[in-house]
C-alpha cells in the first residue's frame, strides 16, 4: 500500500507520510479534502486528491444511501397471483420511480427528534421549578406589605402589651403575618409548602369576592382574583413560557394591591372585613 505526502496550496511544508488508512482518518477529522495536495512520485508532481479517482474513493468513500421504492400492489385480495398479474407487478416494479433517496444520517436524526423534544420539554420543566419558588415567594412578600401596610403604626406602638393584643385581634394583621412566613419558606425552596399556598390562594380569592359585594370596587376584586388565580396555579408548576405570564400576572397584581394599601383606597375594606365575619 503506497504512502503519500500532503500539503494545502498555501503552504510550501508537506506532512507525511500517510497511507490511505490515516488520509482517510484525516478526511473523517476534517483536516484535509479533495483539494487537498498530494505528490504523486510517478508524475513528479503536487496534484489535488480529487484528481486521482482511486484514492479519492479510498480517502472520500461515498456514503451509502437508502432508497425507498414504493410500489403498488396490483392484487390486493390475496388470491394466488397468474402470470398475467406477475407480469403486470413486474412492469410495475421496473417502472416506479425511486424515491428520493434518503441518508442514514436523516433516519437516525429523525429517530432521535422525540428524544430531543422529550429533553426540551425536561428542561423547561425544570426552568419552570426552579423559577417557582423564588416568584410565589415575591408574590407573598408583596400580599404581606399590603395587608400589614395599614397597621404599621399600631406596629410600633405594638411595644407595649395592650396595643400588641389590640394589633393582633386583627385577622388581616395574621393572613399578612402568615404570608410573610410563606415567602420566607419559598425563598428557602421549602416546596412541601405548594399544598397550603393553594388554600392561602382560596382566602385571597373569597377577599375580591367579599370587596365586589360590599364595596362593588371591581379594582380590588380583580387585584385580588389574579393574584389568587397566578399563586394558585404557579404551584403546579407548568412549563417555563406559561410560569412567566403567571409570574408576571402574579407580580403585577400584588403590586396592584400594595399602591391600592398606600394611597388608602382599602381603608374601607380593612375596616369593613373584620366587622362583618368576626
Amino acid at each position: 500500500m503506497a504512502d503519500y505526502y500532503i500539503r494545502t496550496l498555501d503552504r510550501e511544508t508537506s506532512r507525511g507520510p500517510f497511507d490511505p488508512n490515516g488520509l482517510l482518518t484525516l478526511a473523517e477529522a476534517g483536516q484535509i479534502s479533495e483539494t487537498t495536495l498530494y505528490f504523486d512520485e510517478t508524475r513528479g508532481e503536487w496534484l489535488p486528491i480529487g484528481l486521482n479517482d482511486a484514492l479519492k474513493q479510498q480517502v472520500f468513500p461515498e456514503r451509502r444511501k437508502l432508497k425507498l421504492n414504493l410500489v403498488r400492489n396490483s392484487d390486493a385480495s390475496g388470491s394466488e397471483p397468474t402470470a398475467e398479474t406477475e407480469a403486470a407487478s413486474q412492469a410495475e416494479r421496473e417502472a416506479a420511480t425511486p424515491c428520493e433517496a434518503i441518508e442514514v444520517k436523516d433516519l437516525l436524526a429523525a429517530a432521535d427528534r422525540p428524544n430531543q423534544l422529550a429533553q426540551q420539554r425536561q428542561k423547561s420543566l425544570e426552568a419552570a421549578a426552579a423559577m417557582a419558588s423564588p416568584a410565589m415567594g415575591g408574590m407573598l412578600l408583596l400580599s404581606s406589605v399590603a395587608l400589614l401596610l395599614p397597621h404599621g403604626q399600631s406596629a410600633i406602638e405594638s411595644l407595649h402589651l395592650p396595643a400588641l393584643s389590640t394589633l393582633l385581634s386583627q385577622p388581616l394583621v395574621w393572613i399578612g403575618l402568615i404570608d410573610l412566613l410563606f415567602a420566607t419558606l419559598l425563598f428557602l425552596a421549602a416546596t412541601g409548602v405548594y399544598s397550603w399556598l393553594r388554600a392561602r390562594a382560596a382566602i385571597t380569592l373569597s377577599m375580591g369576592i367579599f370587596a365586589l359585594w360590599s364595596m362593588s370596587d371591581v379594582y380590588l376584586f380583580t387585584a385580588f382574583t389574579v393574584a389568587a388565580s397566578t399563586l394558585c396555579a404557579a404551584t403546579f408548576v407548568p412549563r417555563l413560557p406559561v410560569m412567566r405570564i403567571l409570574v408576571a400576572f402574579g407580580i403585577a397584581a400584588n403590586c396592584v394591591l400594595v399602591y391600592l394599601t398606600a394611597v388608602g383606597r382599602m381603608s374601607d375594606f380593612y375596616a369593613a372585613l373584620p366587622a362583618t365575619f368576626f
